[in-house]
């Protein structure tokens, strides 16, 4: 199975400073400058680590961080309409025929 993180509300994906910090502490390096949290894969390991074992204390004030799990191999991408997010998946989406 592979974790997907994702944001849960209207607002948008982000996170919190102690997130952040966080983040870069499991990476064994300092933040970079110029470094944008968007710039993250949604199924990064660390980032997921840092959302379970901080929960609500992981999102920005704008943001609710949500893990849905899928098997690995499985081809989906995450669709947000004013921040809110979905994490879809080829088999969720209806496909019409030309």
């Amino acid at each position: 199975m592979t974790k997907i993180v994702y944001n849960n509300c209207f607002g948008g994906f982000g996170l919190s400073k102690a997130a952040i910090n966080r983040y870069w502490e499991l990476k064994g390096q300092p933040e970079p400058e110029g470094w944008w949290e968007s710039e993250l894969r949604r199924d990064d390991p660390l980032l997921v680590q840092v959302v379970e074992e901080l929960g609500a204390e992981a999102s920005d004030w704008a943001g609710e961080l949500s893990i849905r799990e899928l098997e690995t191999g499985t081809k989906y991408r995450i669709d947000e309409y004013d921040g809110l997010e979905t994490v879809m998946t080829i088999d969720e989406y209806k496909w019409e025929i030309a």
